[in-house]
């Protein structure tokens, strides 16, 4: 072959090579265009960095090198059975990527049944291409993996779109909002209103295992009204606590700015939850402070201009595109390229058998735990102070807890980043920080003053967390069924109540807003009051099974 030929056939290929290493690690590109996007904007503290685009590049970079040198080995021997190896090698490249655009791009968009038709079909097609070239030599083969690479082609523009947006400076607003000013405090009851992150009511109090103890909530629940039939608006934080502190039910929400979430209602309407009148802008007519120490949502960015105090921290693995990233940052590039690698294998057929998704995942559970730890203590210590403000007249502490993954050892009583915890054994730290915040209200002197409620945002989601969680145990499933809890705990201390009355009527916990404008303006006050206005306003809160409230007071919770 002339050298100018030879030239122009090695630049071909490498053209191709790098078209090909692209779509090979199209799953890392996916995370990048999730990464840069404001959904994703929404649970981070700063702005984006590198810490997985600089893995993607280089191995896209390596695996370009490496093809490009595989292919020139091929042409220079010209041996005919290699070169049948190399194209079936070819074809079979593209398979795993383009399982990636079926479940990621197509799937959500069309049922289940039609998308795996679509993969069975390419899965098909390229096995039938192999075919041809091994058993028939037949050159249209290549022309069927050469249209399926078509697709790489745009990917070259994603590509730079994505470097592009990881590397602009950001416009949109991280920082906190102004926080209200105080207000003359003219209410003498004030309310610590506790939500556990998927504490489950049948796993707490009716059917708790004999495993675990809660001396804390049981002491609590011996003092307190404790409602047995309570449901959440949702079944995921990111609708669920938007309800609660706004008292009307979120159908679905959407992050459209790391300073705001849009709330879809009921009828229809959509808003964005820093323009809505929340239990905190509402009790300032009162006279009441309020403060806020919480989890998962940026409270401090979205409604921290309604709040004489604020603290909050991020989900950091919300989603799964952070959870690579949180990885590849936190051990360094090599490990960032490495999971891109496992990533893709675990696309291919018969090589996922192996599992190296697994092995992922069990790699990025201890980065998990630790961070989790990391929020729980910066949280708990927050709470724990503002629980015990005499000028905040309404707190709300929202804590990353029992919500897996396990933090805490039942058996050591104390914090874990190890194996082996559990949704049980977060349980079990759940109720030490209930005791822990007990007693910071009462050195302060604001017990006998202070209506304390434990509820909690969702019920414990069995169906999620055994697909989800590599470290899923037997005891977990035994316990759950892998399946979804359907109530949540609803247990009221008012001031000065010393004995329990237990409530069993249903209602959703979304009439919490409701009740503490009602404690906090004393339109409401003592056990028989509360239990009336309960009985007299529950049916509206009620969830039909067509999502909407239920006049009728039927007790048929939404289920996503």
């Amino acid at each position: 072959m002339p050298a100018a030929d030879d030239k122009a056939q090695s630049w071909r290929d490498l053209s191709i090579c790098f078209w090909l290493a692209n779509f090979s690690f199209i799953g890392g590109w996916d995370d990048l265009l999730q990464l840069s996007s404001k959904t994703v904007n929404y649970y981070r503290l700063a702005p984006p960095d590198t810490g997985l685009l600089i893995p993607v590049l280089l191995d896209v970079a390596l695996l370009t090198i490496l093809l490009w040198f595989c292919a020139r080995l091929v042409r220079r021997l010209a041996l005919p059975w290699l070169t049948t190896i190399a194209q079936c090698a070819f074809l079979m490249a593209l398979m795993a990527p383009s399982r990636h655009i079926v479940n990621w791009w197509v799937k959500p968009h069309i049922d289940e049944l039609t998308a795996l038709i679509i993969q069975r079909s390419i899965d098909a097609l390229i096995v039938a291409g192999i075919v041809m070239l091994v058993f028939f030599r037949l050159r249209i083969a290549l022309l069927i993996g050469r249209g399926i690479a078509l697709v790489v082609v745009p990917l070259i523009a994603v590509n730079l779109f994505c470097i592009f947006l990881l590397w602009r400076p950001s416009p949109e607003s991280f920082a906190s909002r102004q926080p209200a000013a105080r207000v003359t405090a003219l209410n003498t009851t004030r309310m610590v209103w506790i939500i556990f992150d998927e504490m489950d009511q049948r796993l707490v109090f009716p059917e708790r295992p004999p495993a675990i103890e809660l001396p804390e909530l049981d002491r609590l629940r011996s003092e307190a009204i404790y409602a047995t039939n309570v449901r959440s608006p949702d079944y995921w934080t990111r609708s669920s606590i938007p309800a609660l502190l706004t008292g009307n039910h979120v159908q679905s929400t959407f992050p459209t700015a790391p300073n705001d979430l849009t709330l879809t209602f009921d009828d229809g309407t959509r808003r964005p939850w820093s323009t809505q009148q929340t239990v905190f802008s509402r009790v300032r007519a009162f006279g009441v402070n309020s403060g806020l120490t919480g989890w998962f949502h940026p409270y401090c960015r979205v409604i921290g201009d309604q709040l004489t105090s604020c603290f909050w921290e991020p989900h950091r693995h919300a989603i799964t595109s952070l959870t690579h990233y949180r990885y590849a940052r936190s051990l360094g590039i090599a490990s960032g390229m490495a999971a891109q690698v496992l990533l893709y294998l675990d696309r291919l057929p018969l090589i996922r058998r192996l599992n190296f998704i697994d092995h992922l995942r069990r790699a990025e559970l201890p980065i998990m735990r630790e961070e989790q730890v990391a929020e729980y203590q910066r949280l708990i210590s927050e709470s724990v102070r503002m629980a015990a403000d005499p000028l905040l007249g309404l707190v709300v502490i929202h804590l990353p807890i029992p919500h897996p993954v396990g933090i805490y050892s039942r058996f050591t009583n104390s914090i874990s980043a190890g194996d082996g915890a559990n949704y049980l054994d977060n349980l079990e730290l759940a109720d030490r920080s209930l005791g822990r915040l007990r007693r910071a209200i009462e050195r302060a002197g604001l017990w006998d003053k202070t209506a304390l409620l434990v509820t909690s945002d969702h019920p414990f989601r069995g169906d999620l967390w055994k697909d989800e969680l590599v470290n899923w145990s037997r005891e977990e499933a035994e316990l759950t069924g892998n399946r979804n809890g359907e109530l949540v705990p609803f247990v009221l201390k008012l001031p000065g109540q010393t004995k329990n009355v237990t409530y069993t009527a249903p209602f959703n916990n979304m009439l919490t807003h409701d009740l503490a404008l009602a404690l906090l303006s004393n339109k409401v006050a003592g056990v028989e009051q509360t239990i009336s206005w309960i009985d007299a306003h529950r049916a509206q809160t009620i969830i039909s099974s067509n999502g909407k409230p239920d006049q009728n007071g039927s007790a048929v919770a939404n289920h996503r």
